[in-house]
């Protein structure tokens, strides 16, 4: 190989600004594409909140963005960058030891016990949820299941099952997605100045109302005895009472926040996309009713690996270079906000046929498994801390749904995606209609996961 180029070399969308920033939010997915067309698998993009950024879409330069040492590209400070609506102090935004040692502490809330635990609790809310359904007429299912995953995340994160509390706690979380937002995401379509100021002040009286649900409920744990509990309050006080040290209420509604706003977000929008295929491929959705009918879980994982790759529900991973490195053959400098884009890699994935064509059979078998080149969650040390949690509601809700109904398209038009902060969502919420099954149902949630030691 050549000497690496400077980064100036990098091939760059020279459209304004704000116009990439209007195209990227109207057709995400799309515009990606046709710049990755253009441009090649590392090209560079300009937003008006944060200015120029790398976007890579190259397996490999992928991974070496990804398993970096962490102190030459930092993720936390990124991620504050990208998405400054997460509050300072919550573990998305910390790098090095900071990091580690919160990710540790908050492991167990997302994993073992506590995990058979919330998929339980996702199929009770599922099956809740979807006897509220009306046959026959379009329903938009992405609120839907926006509603079934932040009530679970609600008891990981919380450990609350109050539904009035959950609701108003829900609605508040909902607040802070409104149009004043978008002021403190990566997709402002204004810089620094009063606009923003304006709507970053809007935003903040809107977090303001999930702070006030926060704080009795962080009163009422603080002086619970025993504590109990493996949710991520619980762990968090009980950190604070072996450390001696507390936790400033400021510091804990960051993180209380930044959980339950990432961790339903992003798993309610592969739901989506998850009942979006289904309306639209009846043949996939008979094989994946007759799997969990026959509690084999070897389609039900297909299906949901295939979702994730096909619609990676985040439009990026993201990382702040520290040091210059060299990236696809270029120099990059210190300082540079480097994006992976999933749905980037995930195309140019030379084991994926037809990569935009959804089919759910490629991960049957030993035939493909995901690999180093499958990244929805990121990757490296910082892999989403609730990635097994995600799969593990979809796993459960989507049993719940085939079991119970079948779905059609409420429209011949395909959903296109659009941005909800860094998020990719059907267009039109999932629009579909609903028929009750009439056969006997099997739910997986009333007797463990379908399919419990059948082979892979």
């Amino acid at each position: 190989m050549g000497r690496p180029q400077s980064i100036g070399r990098v091939p760059a969308v020279r459209l304004p600004a704000l116009i990439q920033d209007v195209l990227l939010w109207y057709d995400p997915v799309g515009q990606l594409r046709r710049w990755a067309r253009r441009h090649g698998d590392a090209f560079t993009v300009r937003l008006p909140a944060v200015g120029p950024i790398l976007v890579l879409g190259d397996p490999s330069t992928a991974r070496q963005a990804l398993l970096s040492d962490p102190r030459a590209a930092e993720a936390g400070t990124a991620t504050g960058r990208v998405l400054p609506v997460l509050g300072p102090a919550c573990v998305l935004r910390q790098d090095g030891s900071a990091h580690q040692d919160r990710r540790r502490l908050l492991g167990p809330a997302f994993h073992g016990e506590s995990l058979e635990r919330l998929r339980t609790l996702a199929a009770e809310n599922a099956r809740r949820e979807i006897r509220t359904w009306a046959e026959g007429r379009p329903i938009a299912l992405l609120p839907r299941m926006q509603e079934v995953v932040f009530a679970t995340m609600a008891t990981a994160v919380l450990g609350i099952d109050d539904s009035e509390t959950v609701q108003r706690l829900h609605r508040a979380i909902t607040g802070m997605n409104g149009p004043s937002a978008l002021a403190r995401t990566w997709m402002s379509p204004v810089g620094d100045g009063a606009v923003r100021s304006w709507l970053s002040r809007r935003s903040r009286r809107r977090q303001s109302r999930v702070d006030a649900i926060l704080a009795p409920i962080i009163d009422a744990r603080r002086s619970a005895e025993p504590l109990g509990g493996s949710d991520v309050l619980s762990l968090l006080i009980g950190h604070e009472r072996d450390s001696g040290s507390r936790i400033g209420q400021e510091a804990m509604n960051d993180e209380l926040t930044a959980l339950l706003l990432a961790g339903y977000e992003t798993t309610a929008a592969a739901l989506g996309w998850a009942l979006e295929r289904l309306a639209r491929h009846p043949g996939a959705a008979r094989l994946l009713a007759g799997s969990v009918d026959g509690q084999d879980s070897r389609h039900l994982d297909a299906f949901v690996r295939e979702v994730l790759r096909w619609r990676p529900p985040v439009l990026d991973a993201v990382r702040e270079l520290t040091t210059p490195m060299e990236l696809a053959g270029f120099r990059v400098p210190a300082g540079t906000l480097v994006v992976v884009a999933p749905l980037l890699v995930h195309d140019n994935d030379g084991r994926v046929d037809a990569p935009d064509a959804f089919r759910p059979d490629r991960f049957l078998g030993a035939r493909h498994r995901g690999g180093r080149n499958w990244v929805p969650f990121g990757g490296g040390r910082r892999h989403c801390l609730g990635a097994e949690l995600a799969a593990v509601q979809m796993e459960a809700v989507l049993t719940e749904v085939v079991s119970a109904v079948t779905l059609s398209p409420a429209s011949p038009c395909v959903e296109t995606a659009r941005l909800l902060g860094t998020v990719l969502v059907p267009s039109r919420g999932s629009a579909a209609v609903i028929r009750r099954r009439r056969a006997p149902m099997h739910t997986a949630a009333r007797g463990g996961r379908p399919g419990q030691g059948s082979p892979p």
